[in-house]
This record gives structure tokens, sequence and C-alpha cells, in this order.
């Protein structure tokens, strides 16, 4: 076989094939009937992991647009967008507890595969807590989430939670060693 012509017959049908990036509705509908259906390996074709993370990410947008209009007490929400979703929050100190009266930022990082993929939470600001492990550049982890997490919680769930471990730490939840 000739290198060359094989060489030159790949590169005319890829210019001769439609790189305009968009497909038709039928198209794409065929292409979420295969991925309904398992017969499509999401892995290797982007545009299928480009649809299924577009769907995670509206649930989460969802999700944290329902704080900022409903917000839990003491939570208020800075900003969120890109990939993987970040959002930072802050947290103001409960009333009656050691930290009244001061702010905190508090961010959570949503991984594709959220809400079964526990997403990633850290104080941004320092903060000295029972339930927080602070690190030397001055944020903090809460180290006991990730065995807690469920894919039933979701964001309200998760700031709840961050609430009602600096109104009431629990010890319970430090790790043992």
């Amino acid at each position: 076989i000739n290198y060359q012509k094989f060489k030159e017959s790949k590169k005319r049908k890829l210019e001769c094939s439609d790189r305009s990036g968009t497909i038709d509705f039928g198209e794409f509908l065929t292409l979420m009937f295969k991925i309904k259906a398992g017969t499509i390996d999401a892995a290797d074709n982007k545009l299928v992991t480009a649809i299924l993370e577009s769907k995670n990410q509206i649930k989460i947008f969802s999700e944290i647009e329902e704080i900022k209009h409903n917000p839990p007490k003491y939570i208020g929400v800075v900003g969120y967008g890109g990939v993987p979703v970040l959002c930072d929050f802050v947290i103001q100190g409960p009333k009656r507890s050691a930290y009244e009266n001061g702010y905190f930022g508090f961010r959570v990082i949503f991984e594709h595969g959220y809400p079964y993929k526990t997403p990633t939470v850290v104080f941004t600001s320092r903060i000295i807590a029972v339930n927080v492990m602070q690190l030397v550049d001055g944020t903090g982890l809460l180290m006991h989430f990730s065995r807690m997490w469920d894919s039933k919680w979701n964001i309200r769930r998760l700031l709840n939670h961050v609430v009602d471990i600096l109104i009431s730490p629990d010890l319970s939840l430090i790790p043992p060693n």
C-alpha cells in the first residue's frame, strides 16, 4: 500500500465531512436513545460526555439558584460556575455560638458524578472548629464529610450540616487518627 496515497485519501475524507460542530434534531434523538440504552461508550465520545455533564450542571445550578432565592439561615451565595462547578458561599457565624459576628468563606466543588460522587468542601477562610481540620494554607477541611455523604443529600442539606456542626460540634465525627 502506498502510504502517501493513503494519507491523502484520509485528508480528503476529513475535508469533506461537516465540521460545523452542530447536529440536527434527529441525530440528537438517536444519540440520546443510544445513551439511554447503554449502546454507546460515553467515555470515548466527547459529545456524549458534554451532554451528560451539562445535565449534571443544570441540576447543580438549579439547586444553587434555589439557595440564592431561599437561603438557609446564616448562608449566602457569593458566586458559582465553571467546570467542574465551583460555588462559593459565605457563612455568618450562628447566634449564640463561638462564631457569632464572624463571616467565613466556604467552597463546594462538584465533580462529575454529583450527587453520587461526594463534592469537595472546604472553608476558604481560617476557622478554628472541632469538626474542621485546619490546613497550613489557612483553609479548613471537613474530614468526616466523605463518610457521611449520601446521594440523597443536596446542597441545602450540606450547608445545614455545616451550620449545625458550628452550633453544636459533634465529637463522634472526629477521625480516630
